[in-house]
């Protein structure tokens, strides 16, 4: 995770597909949580990770298309003090869902916030590429 330094706070969102990114690059100061969703128990993997990142999984067996699920499960981690850094990949509405949430109820700022969309139920590749090009237009990016 590349990002502002010193992380005082980070965290990470991600579905199954994108924990693939093992790799994460935190100081060995940072802190808070990893909330990875998966489809099934089975579906977990092994993570190396920083000592004082918590690592979480949330068990999703059904496709949320309001994309409400994860936030739910984001409302409630504590939130720890410190100027948090956000890394989140996910479906579109659980994206869409995840920014308003952490730049209006948490106030974290665009420079500590990476959050994109790799897919969109029901939609194909092509797709979920358009219409996150419209979201980016209407977000003025």
């Amino acid at each position: 995770m590349a990002g502002p330094n010193p992380i005082e706070l980070a965290v990470l969102r991600c579905s199954q597909v994108s924990q693939n990114v093992r790799r994460i690059t935190l100081g060995g100061e940072a802190r808070g949580y990893a909330l990875i969703e998966v489809t099934d128990k089975a579906d977990i993997q092994a993570l190396e990770h920083p000592q004082n990142m918590e690592i979480r999984r949330v068990i999703n067996p059904t496709p949320d298309p309001e994309g409400y699920f994860l936030a739910a499960c984001i409302r409630k981690l504590p939130w720890l003090a410190g100027q948090p850094a956000v890394w989140s990949a996910s479906e579109f509405s659980s994206m869409r869902t995840l920014r308003r949430l952490f730049k209006q109820e948490h106030a974290v700022p665009k420079s500590h916030l990476y959050i994109s969309s790799y897919w969109k139920i029901g939609r194909s590749e092509d797709g979920q590429k358009e219409i996150k090009r419209q979201d980016a237009e209407l977000q003025g990016e």
